[in-house]
């Protein structure tokens, strides 16, 4: 018998978000936001800053999947993204 096509399950979206110089936590929340990453601004602000990484935020670009934890993005953008010296 012919096999059956399963529906493959689609894979996360991924989104390219660029942290500019001077950015703060707010305003990277309100991009990650705005990019469908993230679905709660406070909720992430509030866990980035319970890890103190408000100081740390490290300008370049960054791949993100739409709905990734709050640990591996605030992991990502507090150590500078990979491809950059």
């Amino acid at each position: 018998s012919p096999a059956v096509n399963k529906p493959k399950t689609p894979e996360p979206a991924h989104v390219g978000f660029v942290i500019s110089k001077g950015s703060n936590l707010s305003d990277v929340a309100e991009g990650l936001n705005a990019a469908g990453v993230i679905t709660d601004k406070q909720a992430f602000i509030k866990e980035a800053t319970k890890q103190r990484i408000n100081s740390h935020i490290q300008t370049g670009t960054y791949t993100f999947t739409v709905g990734e934890n709050y640990q591996s993005i605030i992991r990502k953008i507090s150590e500078k993204p990979s491809g950059n010296p």
